[in-house]
């Protein structure tokens, strides 16, 4: 038996078979009645309906005038097209009316159905058929009570037709068909209402693989898994696909709860494993589908039916807050399905749905790519780039598919600048910036680094360790992963450090030139919105902090820490007990932080033991001495601020032991003086300033310690 040339060439065969039904219920009808008599005013019209050409070739041909003779070979024609079927099939010709029934659980019956409707979608013809058929020039579309009367042969096979039109039946759950009332019609039977085959379903079986168009908006296809399968997560797409393989090959659905940051890389992970076992992926918007009017039962089916219906595998993203609605709906909708369909719930909080018997569920942890998996991410994201691109993987704790989004984005601003060649270091810092989360800046604030090595005056052992944390942080990815260190920290990835001293001394200044150096985002926290009085909040507030900066790749820096993060004392109330609570629940947090915290104490000793041993690094920030007081005096002067040449600078950093934020006050007080008085900062204006800086401090100026200069202040 010769086997089909293609899925329409089966499609058109089918629906010869239906038009002989027609055809042959016409014939028996005048049987019954007497050919003079059936009709008689409508059986010319038939005749000449049937037996001329149809809108398609395959149909153009002329038929006979139904006999008996015909009748009996009907056993034949349905055999010869079974034999082909499973021919075609045998031969690997995919028949997608084949693979609608299998997919979705119709019955012979359905089938028919499906194909009387389509029979009108092809051919106008057999509008004026069903119109006549009916006896209602009016009623051109197929009736359920006339598709039951052309494929039922008795009454009771009618009433027990009826159920294939029920809310519960595979044609109507699923929207393949649609009924839709008889307007035209007051109080019209349920077997008037007509039959509309759902417009999606017709496109596909004609070869068409555009998605729904009601679905478009927020589903997109993805067609291959990724160029490599993600080697980070090599073990999870390989239990995925065993779970794939083993669920269709029993025809039971999959619910895979992928449990991942919200970093991005469940798709990949899904897609390879599909990619195993020959089915593509419907990727869709899990916000935009949440938002919807109707959220989330309508949309929802349409797209267990388009998964269906492709044989393609479901990627739900994270939609918030919304998601549990969609969970719900998703727990209700899954088991109703035929079978064989895998649904991948991307979601970082915990999830397990009721049990069912026609659903497995899998959770599997979606693990982030480690230092050296970042770095041979980044080279084949942007190859040739250079050995800067493992300080950048080790920096951005990024995803592969935030990884290939940030080297598009440098890519991009390499085009506005002109550069079609390759990005440059800036670009890419650029683009990771861009990409990382900024939910941080609801909850700090973003400091800009200004200042850079150069501007800072500090003992040499302090800087050493400053650029030392610069060091830890760009070689993070050889030593935690490429040496295996990190298998010997179940905690403390993360960068602890502890910048102690008087205010002043240069401890901002220096966290905004690492932050600087390393090209990071910094954040200084508000103190007085994370401590509160309420028992919890001060958690609270902790846990929202920590929790965005996770993905904002940013340097974390409390200042005056010791409010915080004092020493935990005996517990004699319960606001102690509270208190305590507060501080563990911070070392707990700072230890799972794999990023950059940096807590600034002007009082070192009150700080608890237990932070001091958590601490990568803990710098003394003391006051200067004279030697460096002198070179904060020389670099607090902007280039084209005026000066008068005669400025003691030398006898200021002897006379007075201010901090580097004292004398950049100073400066600054004295420059405004000059501005207002000729123009040029002279030792009269700056003898000024420091006299309302002592006062600030609370100290009141004494004459003599000015020495010579004394007399220079109009005001003394």
């Amino acid at each position: 038996m010769i086997a089909y040339s293609s899925s329409r060439e089966h499609l058109l065969a089918e629906i010869d078979r239906i038009d002989a039904i027609i055809r042959l219920c016409v014939w028996r009808a005048r049987q019954a009645t007497g050919s003079a008599e059936l009709l008689q005013t409508t059986g010319g019209a038939l005749d000449d309906l049937l037996s001329g050409p149809g809108g398609l070739p395959s149909w153009s041909s002329s038929r006979a005038e139904p006999t008996e003779k015909w009748s009996s070979g009907w056993d034949a024609i349905c055999a010869e097209l079974r034999e082909r079927r499973e021919e075609s099939l045998r031969s690997g010709v995919p028949l997608r009316f084949v693979e609608l029934c299998r997919r979705f659980g119709l019955t012979p019956l359905d089938a028919d159905i499906v194909l009387l409707c389509l029979a009108s979608e092809v051919d106008l013809r057999y509008e004026e058929v069903f119109a006549l058929l009916q006896g209602d020039s009016t009623r051109r579309r197929l009736s359920v009570d006339l598709a039951l009367n052309l494929l039922s042969s008795s009454l009771e096979e009618k009433l027990d037709a009826t159920s294939r039109f029920f809310s519960d039946a595979p044609l109507v759950r699923h929207a393949i068909v649609r009924l839709l009332g008889d307007d035209g019609r007051l109080h019209a039977p349920w077997l008037a209402s007509t039959l509309k085959l759902d417009e999606r379903i017709v496109r596909h079986l004609f070869d068409s693989d555009e998605v729904d168009p009601s679905l478009a908006p927020f589903v997109r296809r993805v067609r291959r898994a990724p160029r490599h399968e993600p080697a980070f997560a090599a073990a999870r797409v390989d239990e995925l696909a065993r779970e794939l393989a083993r669920c269709g090959g029993v025809a039971r659905s999959l619910l895979v709860h992928l449990r991942e940051p919200c970093h991005g890389d469940g798709l990949d992970v899904a897609s390879a494993a599909c990619a195993r076992v020959g089915r593509e992926v419907l990727a869709v918007d899990g916000e935009h589908l949440a938002a919807l009017p109707d959220p989330p039962a309508g949309p929802l089916s349409l797209l267990l039916r388009e998964a269906v219906l492709r044989g393609a595998a479901l990627f739900l993203g994270d939609a918030g807050a919304r998601m549990p609605r969609i969970l719900e709906a998703l727990a209700r909708e899954l088991p109703q399905l035929p079978g064989g369909l895998a649904v991948f719930v991307s979601r970082d909080a915990p999830w397990e749905p009721e049990p069912s018997e026609r659903v497995d569920f899998v959770e599997i942890d979606v693990p982030m790519p480690n230092g050296v998996e970042r770095a041979a991410l980044w080279r084949e994201a942007l190859p040739g780039f250079g050995a800067e691109i493992d300080a950048v993987a080790a920096k951005f704790r990024f995803s592969a598919a935030q990884i290939r989004g940030a080297a598009a984005g440098a890519r991009r601003r390499a085009r506005l600048r002109g550069d079609e060649d390759a990005p440059a270091v800036d670009d890419v810092y650029d683009a990771c910036r861009g990409r990382s989360s900024h939910a941080v800046d609801q909850l700090a604030r973003r400091i800009r680094p200004r200042y850079r090595w150069d501007d800072l005056v500090l003992a040499e052992d302090a800087v050493r360790q400053l650029r030392e944390i610069c060091d830890r942080v760009t070689h993070r990815g050889r030593v935690l992963d490429e040496w295996g260190f990190a298998g010997k920290l179940s905690l403390g990835r993360g960068l602890n450090v502890l910048f102690a001293g008087p205010s002043g001394t240069g401890k901002t200044m220096a966290a905004e030139i690492i932050a600087g150096a390393l090209r990071l985002d910094l954040y200084r926290i508000d103190l007085s919105s994370v401590v509160s009085k309420y028992i919890g909040e001060t958690e609270k507030n902790l846990s929202q902090i920590f929790a965005a900066a996770e993905t904002s790749n940013a340097i974390l820096f409390f200042d005056e820490a010791d409010a915080l993060f004092g020493k935990r004392s005996e517990v004699k109330d319960a606001h102690d007990r509270y208190a305590n609570i507060e501080t563990s629940y911070l070392l707990q947090r700072m230890e799972e932080y794999e990023g950059i915290t940096i807590l600034a104490t002007n009082l070192r000793r009150n700080l608890d033991d237990a932070f001091a041993r958590r601490m990568a690094f803990a710098i003394t920030f003391p006051l200067p001495e004279e030697e460096e007081r002198l070179r904060i005096w020389r670099q607090v002067w902007p280039i084209d601020a005026p000066r008068d040449a005669e400025l003691d600078l030398a006898f200021m950093a002897r006379q007075f032991k201010f901090s580097g934020g004292n004398i950049k006050n100073i400066a600054v007080a004295a420059a405004f003086l000059a501005a207002s008085d000729g123009g040029i900062v002279t030792m009269r204006h700056l003898v000024r300033a420091t006299k309302r800086e002592l006062q600030k401090l609370g100290r009141t100026p004494v004459s003599n310690e000015f020495g010579s200069y004394s007399n220079d202040d109009a005001e003394s």
